[in-house]
């Protein structure tokens, strides 16, 4: 509101991985991740993940972290008791916690940079797990050619007591080095 608008600024935030750009094939089975918090305080637990998997800043950047865990969910009625690979109590997957007032927070995870410059019909591949009566939703976008394309992968309410598989075609990014981001509502 100042007289002077030529002066005006603007601020943002800009997350560079210090990893290099991972090679296709590529997998993650998170069982060098340390567990996380449990609690259910929305975004006061904070969780480091390894291997250059972030946790964007709560807050700031989101609302919530995703969480490395093991075996059952703390709330009752939802989520997995065993991770999908493979598939044992002691495997660890990761996971959001909504119980309390942590309801319609969001939670971002960024991969590092996945090198697709000799691909060959790249695909992208992994187990999800959606239990729970007031479950959300899970989005999967990319970053790609300098901006983000929202949505190539959407699942979203109660799918029952089961890990599924998605299977989303990376074709179209070909040639391209990207990064994807796990939304979780």
């Amino acid at each position: 509101n100042d007289p002077f608008a030529w002066n005006d600024s603007s601020q943002t935030t800009l997350n560079i991985p210090n990893f290099p750009a991972v090679t296709l094939p590529w997998t993650e089975d998170f069982e060098s991740f340390t567990l996380c918090g449990s609690g259910s305080d929305c975004g006061v637990t904070i969780c480091a993940l390894n291997n250059g998997l972030t946790n964007l800043e709560n807050g700031t950047e989101d609302d919530i972290d995703w969480r490395t865990w093991e075996g059952n969910t703390p709330s009752n009625n939802t989520g997995p008791s065993d991770d999908y690979l493979p598939g044992t109590a002691t495997g660890n997957y990761l996971y959001l916690e909504a119980s309390g007032s942590c309801n319609q927070q969001e939670a971002l995870l960024l991969t590092r940079c996945i090198d697709l410059t000799n691909a060959i019909n790249p695909e992208l591949t992994f187990g999800y797990h959606l239990y729970g009566a007031g479950m959300g939703s899970l989005h999967v976008d990319v970053y790609a050619g300098g901006s983000w394309t929202n949505d190539i992968f959407v699942a979203s309410g109660n799918l029952g007591n089961q890990w599924n598989l998605a299977q989303v075609l990376l074709g179209t990014y070909t040639g391209q080095v990207l990064t994807l981001r796990f939304r979780g509502i």
